[in-house]
Formats: C-alpha cells, structure tokens, sequence
C-alpha cells in the first residue's frame, strides 16, 4: 500500500485503471498507516494481552500520526484542498488529545 505503482497494482483493475494516479495513491498511502497499526496491534496481543493499555499509543502513533503525515504531504502536493482538510485535522487532534488523556489517566 505504501508503493501503489509496484506489485502488479495495474493488474488488479480494468483498463483505464491507472494506478499512477494521484487519487489511487492517496488513497492507498492512507490505508497504509491504518494496515501498519493494526498489524502493530495484532502482534504486540500476541505477546501481552493483558496489557490493553498501550492499544491507545500504538493506535496514535503508526495510525493517527500516519494519517496526519499523508494528509499533509497530499495537500502540499496540490491533491488536496487545504480548506475541507481543517475539519478532519481538529478531528485528529481530538483523537490524539483523548487517548493522550486516557493513556496517561490509566497509569
């Protein structure tokens, strides 16, 4: 997900399908961080599933963060408009400021 253009990508799709398109990428690099943060959350249960608490920082970090940083990226690319992108950023603060306050209350 995170290189949308390699592994046979093209493939997949019918033919006008252009995986070099600026909106397939986006949307693939912004499922990236959300497969990388499961995968991360999956493996540390494996290991310690008693310990549910570190859910909320492994969800911030790989997860909220990634999203944010692609966010960013896309827009300075000129993929995105900056103005619908403030709502789904407060949203994203929102998210980080309670898991923080969770996290932090839980210890």
């Amino acid at each position: 997900m995170v290189l949308p253009d390699r592994f046979g990508a093209h493939l997949r799709y019918l033919a006008p399908f252009d995986p070099a398109r600026p909106e397939f990428r986006y949307g693939m690099r912004y499922g990236a961080p959300l497969m990388a943060g499961w995968t991360v959350l999956l493996l540390w249960a494996l290991g310690a599933p008693v310990a549910r608490r570190d859910v909320l920082a492994i969800t911030v970090v790989p997860v909220v963060i990634g999203v944010m940083l692609n966010d960013t990226a896309a827009t300075r690319r000129g993929y995105l408009r900056r103005g619908p992108l403030w709502a789904t950023r407060a949203l994203q603060v929102g998210l980080i400021t309670l898991f923080a306050v969770a996290y932090l209350g839980s210890g």
